[in-house]
């Protein structure tokens, strides 16, 4: 959220329900995590309107995703991962040089060992070996590059011969 964005919204104006809503703003972490709670109550408090009768309105994010839902510990445990594969591989886009295929192959070995894991079955670990890092971290990274080969021009599943 831009300085801009943060004033405009905690400018003391509108009905009591907006300066107390205000109020609770400023006395937060003021995240993005915070300010879509915010607007979800503006919108609560003000039966549905993203208006008060005082005038104030509130910018309504619809239709987009939004993003505070994804937990912190996913991007995370993701990142760590990317930042793990750069070590080997310098070229971040260098996944894509991969085969489709093989992310499924991969997002598998990693959720059937964490599912080891969490079964408490002999061969489970949490901890992928080579890298240190958690399996289901690396199963996500695995999921976030076939997601994003699906919203790009990838749409079919490509297996050795075919890419």
């Amino acid at each position: 959220m831009t300085n801009e964005e943060l004033e405009s919204i905690t400018k003391p104006r509108g009905c009591s329900a907006c300066s107390l809503l205000m109020e609770l703003f400023k006395s937060s972490k003021q995240t993005e995590h915070d300010y879509f709670i915010m607007t979800e109550l503006f919108v609560l408090l003000h039966n549905g309107n993203d208006f008060c009768d005082e005038g104030l309105k509130m910018k309504i994010e619809e239709g987009k995703p939004k993003l505070s839902l994804v937990y912190k510990s996913f991007i995370d445990e993701t990142a760590k991962v990317r930042m793990y594969g750069l070590t080997k591989y310098p070229d971040q886009e260098n996944w894509r040089t991969t085969l489709t295929s093989e992310h499924y192959d991969a997002l598998l070995r990693h959720v059937f060992a964490a599912k080891a894991f969490f079964l408490k079955e002999s061969r489970g670990e949490k901890l992928d070996k080579a890298s240190g890092l958690s399996h289901l971290g690396h199963a996500a990274c695995n999921i976030m590059f076939l997601i994003e080969e699906e919203q790009t021009e990838n749409t079919e599943i490509e297996t050795e011969g075919t890419k």
